[in-house]
């Protein structure tokens, strides 16, 4: 026999931490974070309202959130009768395809000048080193000219001749060695570096005065193949 319907629900448990500590606005989470929806009766618990499913079971795979903003992040699921303030919880962690998530410029709509800071973050999802060899990720800032265009500026698994990027760079970060499976669910299976950089005058501009662009390209490689 199936057991008795239950209600389940699911949210970002950094947003439901946030809340249990008062760190949110009257201690409610935002509706957008939390994962089911189509309860038939509101719950005043944390702002979850009727973001729950009613059954014996559920699927939450792809829960109705963009992968990008949901694969990798601790989710803190709830089960529960009448009372969401007495459920069973537990955690889970979606996760897909390895990949290189975001490569990007903060604020990259403005007008940058030599001798400004711009920030650079790349966010990565899935990837991590194993036990018998290290797995890197390193990006770096090229000049979006013709010459460049061999790179490709776009995702690709083909082979690349990371000398060469590297010769054509305005800017490298330093190789960041990823950190092994246990280490990376510890906390979720996201990862971010970020780095300050310096718009360099003789390394940007190159004598050259017109208006240049600039990309990020984001490499992650195993060491000593």
């Amino acid at each position: 026999m199936p057991s008795k319907d239950v209600n389940w629900s699911v949210v970002y448990q950094e947003a439901f931490a946030n809340a249990i500590n008062g760190k949110t606005k009257d201690g409610k989470i935002n509706s957008k974070l939390w994962g089911l929806h189509g309860g038939s009766k509101s719950f005043d618990f944390y702002g979850m309202d009727k973001n729950y499913k009613t059954g014996t079971d559920i699927n939450i795979t792809g829960i109705g959130y963009n992968s990008l903003y949901y694969d990798g992040y601790y989710q803190k699921v709830f089960i529960f009768t009448d009372d969401p303030s007495k459920s069973f919880t537990f955690y889970i962690i979606p996760v897909s395809t390895p990949a290189i998530t975001f490569a990007y410029f903060e604020n990259s709509e403005n007008n940058y000048q030599y001798g400004d800071v711009v920030k650079c973050s790349v966010h990565f999802h899935n990837i991590y080193s194993e036990k018998s060899q290290d797995v890197c990720a390193q990006y770096f800032i090229v000049e979006n000219n013709g010459e460049n265009k061999k790179f490709g500026l776009e995702e690709t698994t083909e082979d690349i001749d990371l000398s060469q990027i590297k010769d054509a760079s305005v800017w490298a970060s330093a190789v960041h060695i990823m950190p092994d499976m246990e280490s990376y669910y510890g906390r979720g299976a996201n990862q971010k570096l970020e780095n300050t950089v310096l718009i360099d005058y003789e390394k940007w501009r190159k004598g050259e005065v017109e208006k240049k662009e600039f990309s990020v390209i984001a490499v992650i490689y195993r060491d000593n193949i």
